[in-house]
């Protein structure tokens, strides 16, 4: 698929310079900036999906720590 975006002057300098300078395409690192940006929001939606869930059990670091502690001390 082929998108066409407008960048600002200076944001498409500094693709022009890092893909020079890492010897990628400007292709290969918009592709890859995406997919960390989406996966990125994927992440925030899924814990907005569970922070919003009615039977969501919640624990705090205290509880935590003393079950990972409780369970070192049983192996």
């Amino acid at each position: 698929m082929t998108i066409t975006a407008r960048l600002p002057a200076q944001m498409e300098q500094r693709l022009a310079d890092l893909a020079k300078l890492t010897k990628r395409s400007k292709s290969f690192l918009i592709k890859e900036a995406l997919e960390c940006y989406l996966e990125d929001l994927e992440d925030v939606a899924i814990a907005n999906e569970r922070r919003n869930d009615p039977n969501a059990v919640y624990y705090t670091t205290e509880e935590v720590l003393r079950a990972i502690n409780a369970n070192k001390a049983t192996q």
